[in-house]
């Protein structure tokens, strides 16, 4: 097998059920070629044994399928891993045989497909930003960065940053927080995708940055820990972390200092 030439693909199944077909990126298809090393050209002694006691029956085995060009490359079903002997046992495209292999390949092959999905939701260069505006219920915050020649012919002789943002009640907010919440909504994390959008009741927060192009992220009601959102440079809904969501949300509406 050569899996040399990248991308390709892996299928990825825990249990009975596969989770979907999942572009390999990272450190996976390095692992991969590892992996094959190991199990094609040193492959340890045959074991005896049962499926089900060595996690390789269907409820338990991991299987995984590598593909390029919708042509198999390899299959292989992972079973139990005894970490006394940093081993795992494997059996190779479905046959009878049971072997060991080295090391612990489902540390990296028993990932969830949430596990693999980038959760990257809103990403921009906050350079380019030059207006924000943030909304919430009862409320609205509109700011605008003033240009620096503008800034100089209204007031010559004083120092001011690089960057002044204005609301338009003229009040100036400090450029550096402003830097500060840029950056994080720049790469911008979920904690995980939703598999069902909810689409009952209104975003309790929705901020939309000018740039290149309009950005905008909208949240919802709070759900435990987590923030139900949506974003335009993300196609899925997709949860937040409360502390982060807040932390956004209360720089509008709190104390910034």
């Amino acid at each position: 097998m050569d899996v040399g030439d990248m991308p390709f693909e892996l299928i990825i199944g825990v249990g009975i059920g596969d989770i979907g077909t999942i572009k390999c990126v990272g450190d996976i298809p390095d692992y991969f070629q590892v992996f094959r090393a190991h199990i094609v050209d040193e492959l340890a002694r045959q074991v005896t044994g049962n499926y089900s006691r060595n996690d390789l029956d269907e409820q338990s085995r991991i299987r995984v399928t590598a593909f390029k060009n919708k042509k198999v490359l390899r299959r292989f079903d992972l079973g139990k891993r005894f970490p006394t002997y940093n081993h795992a046992f494997i059996r190779i495209d479905g046959g009878d045989r049971v072997f060991q292999t080295p090391g612990n390949p489902g540390a990296v092959f028993g990932l969830s497909k949430d596990d693999l999905r980038v959760r990257l939701v809103l990403s921009f260069d906050p350079d380019t930003i030059t207006e924000i505006r943030a909304e919430g219920p009862g409320w609205a915050v509109n700011l605008s960065r003033t240009p620096e020649e503008s800034r100089k012919e209204q007031n010559s002789a004083a120092v001011t940053p690089k960057v002044t943002w204005m609301a338009e009640t003229g009040e100036v907010w400090e450029a550096e927080l402003i830097d500060e919440l840029l950056n994080t909504l720049s790469d911008l994390d979920a904690v995980r995708y939703r598999e069902q959008e909810d689409r009952n009741g209104k975003p309790v927060f929705t901020i939309t940055l000018t740039g290149q192009k309009p950005y905008t992220l909208e949240v919802f009601a709070r759900q435990d820990n987590l923030y139900p959102a949506r974003s335009s440079e993300s196609e899925y809904p997709f949860a937040l972390f409360f502390a982060i969501t807040e932390n956004i949300i209360t720089f509008f509406t709190g104390d910034r200092s």
